[in-house]
Formats: C-alpha cells, structure tokens, sequence
C-alpha cells in the first residue's frame, strides 16, 4: 500500500495543535492528484485557524490503524457547501497499529502513587498478601489543593512511591508487576523509567486501573495491573509513541512485520516494510 492508498474521502483527519497540546477533528472532502482538500477543524464549536504555507501535524483514523504525517496548507477553496483547507501530499506517513496503540513488550522499571482509591474496594485476592511497600500502604497520597501542579513535581511532594515493573507499554496505557494488590478504579500517579540505547527519559503520566490479575513466577506473589492513562496531554502520548518506534527499530531484524513507513517520491510511492520484532 503507497501513502496515496491510505487516504480516501470521508475518513476522520485530526490537527494537531501544539499550543493548547489537542486535536481539532476534520473530514478529508476531496482527493486530487495535487492536494487534499480537508473541511475545517472543529473542537467543541471552536475553529483552527490554518494558515497558507503553516505546517501542521494530522492523524488519519482507519479501521486497521492511525497513521501520522506532517504537511503543509496551501491554501483555501470553497466546497459545496463549506470552505475547505488543502494541504500537501505529504512526503512520509508513520503508521501505528489500531487496539488503541501497539502494545510494546518491556521491562522498564517504575514508581507509583495512589492518587485516588476507588468508592467500593475489591474484596483482596485469594491469595497471601506481601508485606506493604513503600508508597503502597492503600492510603490516598495528599494531593494538594489549588492549581493543576505539573506531575513531576506533584510527585516530589507525595512521599515514598512503591516500586512495579513496566510489561508492557502504549500510547493507550501501561501494564504493571506489582507487589500490592491495586483494585480496578484506583487512580494513579505512574514514573516511567524509559530506556532505550538511545534515550533514556522519565514520564509521569496519570492513569485508572481498569484490570488486575495474580501472578507468581516463583514463590513471591505478585500482581499485574492494567492501567489506562487518564487526562494525558497528547505531548506525553506522542512522545510514548515515538519512543515505542525507536524501540521497536531496535529490536528489528529482517523479515516482515508491525510498523510501515511510507515514503512518497515525486513519481511514485514505495513501502519500506519494518522488520520482524524479536522475541
């Protein structure tokens, strides 16, 4: 599939804008061999303003995955009934598997805080309980008052975290191994330790448990907590996923695989296939 297989009339295209970190949603009206002709981005009633020769960054929605590119407006012209913004072909189109991001097998350490327990608690496992951890004695940590407080800094005042390891990660959520028993609706304040050979970077990011199930590889019990990130700036979630790229290109041999980048050349698209994940 070249880039101009991926778009098509009707598929939802959102606007990235980086000064409030949100998407705008619009509609691709019109394809042609020059432009694509996209409606006006809205966000509850308001407009994007997208002026000519502005570059942009968009996520195209389709049934098997998000794609992402950059692209620049040209201008404006009017549609049927609306006026319409037309951007450029764009160069090159990352795609990322649908099921709300692909979720990356890992092993990154992590640190958490019970911001919010749920109103009715889960009866504990049927299991022997570890002893507590350090941040993880089931007490809603003091969150304080007043203005929305960045959560790296948030976390410096919110006392000693308890310690989990990271099995997965997306740009949807995470999962943990846990020594304490998290119960489904527990909100929490989550430090990620990622590492690449490349990057090494810490997140905090906010986010509900919404499963959690036993697990004990040897003797000690331990806990796997799913948790979906909650009020996350698209900043975080992008840079999670650009992360996860980087990553996964790491981890790549030759062979065939998960992630696509399309490239377009001025006579035709071609496909570079990313290789096979390692195991």
């Amino acid at each position: 599939m070249g880039i101009r297989d991926v778009f098509r009339e009707n598929l939802l295209l959102e606007v990235y804008d980086p000064r409030d970190d949100i998407y705008f949603k619009s509609i691709i009206q019109e394809v042609h061999d020059d432009y694509i002709a996209i409606g006006i981005p809205l966000r509850k009633q308001k407009q994007l303003y997208m002026a000519k020769n502005s570059t942009w960054d968009f996520r195209l929605t389709r049934k098997d995955a998000l794609y992402y590119f950059r692209s620049s407006c040209i201008g404006q012209k009017k549609g049927d009934r609306v006026s319409l913004y037309l951007i450029n072909w764009p160069d090159e189109v990352r795609r990322v598997q649908r099921r709300e991001y692909y979720r990356c097998p890992c092993s990154f350490d992590a640190h958490y805080w019970i911001l919010k327990k749920p109103r009715d608690e889960e009866e504990q496992p049927p299991l022997t309980q570890p002893e507590p951890v350090a941040g993880g004695d089931g007490k809603e940590a003091p969150v304080p008052e007043g203005e929305r407080i960045p959560l790296a800094k948030l976390s410096e005042q919110m006392g000693d975290p308890g310690t989990a390891m990271i099995a997965d990660i997306s740009g949807g959520g995470l999962q943990l191994v846990a020594p304490q028993w998290l119960p489904i609706g527990t909100i929490l304040l989550v430090g990620i330790f990622l590492q690449s050979k490349k990057i090494k970077k810490t997140l905090f990011v906010k986010g509900k448990v919404i499963r959690v199930s036993p697990y004990q590889p040897e003797r000690t019990v331990h806990f796997r907590p799913s948790v979906e990130y909650v009020d996350t700036p698209e900043r975080i979630r992008e840079e999670i996923v650009g992360f996860i790229f980087v990553l996964m290109r790491e981890r790549m041999v030759c062979g065939g695989g998960n992630s696509f980048l399309l490239t377009n050349s001025m006579n035709d698209a071609k496909i570079t296939l990313a290789c096979e994940i390692k195991k």
